[in-house]
């Protein structure tokens, strides 16, 4: 008798582990199914419904009992509006692999969608609990409290999602509505306000992007949005102005930079881009103001330099326009735009001795070999990328907009600083340097 109680026994664990072995097996993600997830994974991003379905059904078939199958399934099941079929297949999953955060997430999501509000409150609060550095399990968990008149419960729930991603702007926008209605009118408009400003920031990031494609037209769009949204966002203001500089666009250049500076009034280098755009728009005395108050507040660039030396000459300062050329030159002997026209500035002034020094440092850093139309040679002074905004780098903005002279120009302007300093013989070496330059 115990002998057949003994083999009874075995016989039934034998069995027990061969069905454990085939619910394994079952369940187990081989290569195919492992491969046809991923497949299904590319089809749905490109919104391929059909061949992402295809494959799905080719990962069940393969695994029945494997969970993320059911979860693809559920997830293009929600992404076609089947959320009856959507709450099934993660139902499934869930049934499967009770600890995984997709299925208990997407099932939330299902029933959120059906206006199952206890059950989608249950799940996204399971899914919270399996992964607590998710912020949109916090927002959709806020969303079914809130459907359920749970105001506070709601408010720390987007306040939990705002905490793990400070540029979520409808968490504010849910969190600041749940305030209200809980009563607290204060905190519901500072909530409000915030939204508005971080909504106006994902639209300074987007025209950032659309800028740096070379799409200028739909970058102004984007910052002219973010702008409805809030007002006095400067990074708006910001974008608008170096926008508006690339395209030649100087009032409204002024304007913008004006405006920034308003916003941010310790900003040195929005006052260089204010006064080279004033400059160019044949506002002499405002470029200068602008630019001497950058100077002195310790903007670091010979940019800032040059163009108060020109913003002289357009005043008729000759003399301080060939002070200010020369303290460019001092500072970055690399602009050789500024000993070029500090060599012009001072033939204008009768000094051919001294205009022959700044235009022997300007053939000394001009680009070798550079033709007229071609672009500068020199990193720095190169015209603007696709990250040309990135920083707000105004002073390689502003270089960029400096026209330089060809090698063969700065020699014949040479050779004339010369000839009117009496000195024949160099006179004509440079003429003829410029000659063979200008041949190439």
């Amino acid at each position: 008798m115990g002998i057949r109680s003994t083999s009874r026994a075995l016989t039934f664990v034998a069995r027990t582990l061969c069905v454990v072995a085939v619910f394994l097996t079952l369940g187990a993600a081989d290569a195919g199914t492992r491969r046809a997830l991923s497949r299904a994974e590319v089809a749905l991003r490109q919104k391929d419904y059909a061949e992402a379905s295809r494959h799905v059904d080719e990962a069940i078939a393969r695994a029945p009992l494997h969970a993320a199958a059911h979860v693809q399934r559920g997830i293009l099941n929600l992404r076609q509006g089947d959320l009856a079929g959507a709450a099934a297949a993660l139902t499934r999953a869930t049934d499967l692999d009770a600890d995984s955060f997709s299925a208990r997430y997407h099932l939330g999501l299902a029933r959120l969608r059906l206006g199952e509000l206890d059950a989608a409150h249950d799940e996204f609060t399971r899914a919270t609990r399996l992964n607590p550095e998710q912020p949109l399990a916090f927002y959709h968990l806020g969303v079914a409290l809130s459907g359920q008149r749970k105001y506070g419960d709601a408010a720390r729930a987007f306040e939990a999602a705002v905490e793990l991603d400070p540029k979520m702007s409808s968490a504010y926008y849910r969190w600041g509505n749940a305030e209200l209605r809980r009563g607290n009118a204060e905190d519901g408009r500072a909530l409000l306000a915030k939204f508005r400003g971080v909504k106006a920031q994902k639209r300074v990031r987007q025209a950032v992007v659309r800028a740096r494609r070379g799409d200028s037209d739909r970058a102004a769009q984007l910052l002219e949005r973010a702008l409805e949204m809030d007002r006095d966002d400067p990074s708006a203001y910001h974008a608008l102005a170096f926008l508006a500089f690339v395209d030649g666009r100087w009032d409204d250049a002024v304007r913008h930079a004006r405006r920034y500076i308003g916003l941010r009034p310790a900003s040195e280098d929005m006052r260089v881009l204010l006064g080279a755009a004033s400059r160019r728009g044949g506002e002499a005395e405002v470029a200068m103001d602008a630019l001497a108050v950058a100077l002195d507040g310790g903007a670091p660039h010979a940019e800032a330099r040059y163009e108060l030396a020109e913003a002289h000459v357009l005043a008729g300062d000759l003399e301080a326009a060939a002070r200010q050329f020369r303290q460019a030159m001092a500072d970055d002997p690399t602009l050789y735009q500024a000993a070029y026209r500090a060599g012009a500035v001072l033939l204008d002034l009768d000094r051919p001795s001294e205009a022959a020094v700044a235009l022997r440092e300007a053939i000394a850093h001009c680009p070798r070999d550079q033709n007229p139309s071609d672009p500068p040679a020199d990193p720095s002074s190169a015209a603007p990328s696709d990250d040309f905004f990135h920083g707000g780098n105004v002073q390689r903005l502003v270089r960029a907009a400096i026209e330089g002279p060809s090698l063969a120009e700065c020699w014949t302007a040479l050779s004339d600083a010369l000839d009117r300093a009496g000195r024949s013989e160099e006179a004509r070496d440079a003429a003829r340097r410029a000659a063979e330059l200008a041949a190439k």
